[in-house]
């Protein structure tokens, strides 16, 4: 009988059963009660249990190995979706720019909101042009003749081609 102090003490550190209680103990019913099979089937229950902790360790650190791949895949995705949005927007800056004739310091002023952007980029481009100065008039390819006054003493008289032919040939 020393036996059943020592069950007890073991059995309060176990964890409870988790399946439903038994109305009749294991054994069977209590006249028929032998210690040394209750205490083999203790042995056998410990020992399963010891074998079964670190199957039940490993099975919880790899579900947690596959959340944690899980919300690394799903931090992957979230970035993947940020980088293509940004890539959305910048590409519509420089349709828009492309399309009103704006320089790359003007793609920063239309902002980040692709449906903003086309609107800003038309505004922008409007107020640049009226900004501008009326371009000169491209000079012309064809001669234009140097008129001069008569009476302007600064002006010399020019050489003919034939003078300077003349002259050419003089020195030598």
């Amino acid at each position: 009988m020393q036996e059943e102090p020592e069950l007890t003490a073991q059995n309060e550190e176990q964890e409870p059963p988790k399946e439903p209680q038994q109305t009749a103990p294991p054994w069977g019913s209590d006249e028929e009660f032998n210690p040394e099979k209750a205490w083999r089937l203790i042995q056998n229950l410990r020992s399963e249990v010891g074998e079964l902790k670190p199957k039940a360790q490993k099975l919880a650190d790899f579900e947690d190995a596959q959340k944690s791949e899980h919300e690394r895949l799903q931090e992957q995705l979230e970035t993947a979706k940020a980088d293509s949005a940004k890539a959305a927007v910048q590409a519509a800056r420089y349709r828009a720019a492309m399309k009103h004739g704006l320089d790359d310091d003007d793609l920063d002023l239309l902002g980040d909101d692709p449906e903003q952007i086309e609107t800003r980029a038309e505004r922008l481009a409007a107020r640049i042009a009226a900004a501008a100065p009326e371009p000169a008039a491209s000079p012309s390819r064809r001669p234009q003749e140097r008129l001069r006054p008569g009476a302007s003493p600064d002006a010399e008289p020019q050489a003919s081609p034939k003078e300077i032919a003349a002259a050419l040939f003089k020195n030598h």
